[in-house]
């Protein structure tokens, strides 16, 4: 999506097809500022909610936004800064799998095969004592049941 006309069309689109609840950003220090490309990141937190199947998932998403100085002839506009770029990293397949109405199908999996995965015997622990059982995210590792940046 491109200028403002594809602004528009964007958000119209995702207001047609997911709401939100409870979205929240991380504080304003802890903002990824670049000042040499003209550039922050944040990341936030919502509940997401496709419309048509009544799907929730809870999210950590990234945006990235593009600043750029106004160029005028007009003194009234010029130095003022304007978004140019807005960039979003998001649970995609969260999204996919809500929009047809399969995401409530992989959790029950995912927590049923965890349930399974607490009744390992003993010995599956003592043969290495280091390990973490069961298997946890690594740090860092951005992935959980389904994927996001949180």
């Amino acid at each position: 999506f491109n200028g403002l006309d594809g602004v528009g069309r964007y958000f119209d689109l995702l207001a047609s097809l997911v709401t939100f609840e409870d979205m929240r950003f991380d504080r304003e220090d802890e903002w990824v500022v670049d000042q040499q490309t003209l550039a922050v990141c944040v990341r936030g937190r919502a509940r997401f909610i496709w419309k048509a199947t009544g799907e929730t998932w809870d999210e950590a998403f990234c945006y990235r936004l593009g600043i750029a100085e106004e160029v005028s002839q007009s003194s009234e506009h010029s130095g003022q800064f304007k978004v140019q770029e807005y960039r979003v990293w998001s649970d995609t397949g969260a999204a996919y799998l809500a929009s047809r109405g399969q995401l409530r199908q992989l959790e029950l999996a995912v927590d049923q095969k965890e349930n399974q995965t607490k009744k390992v015997p003993a010995a599956a622990k003592e043969a290495d004592p280091s390990s973490s059982y069961p298997p946890r995210d690594a740090l860092g590792s951005g992935m959980n049941v389904y994927g996001n940046c949180g």
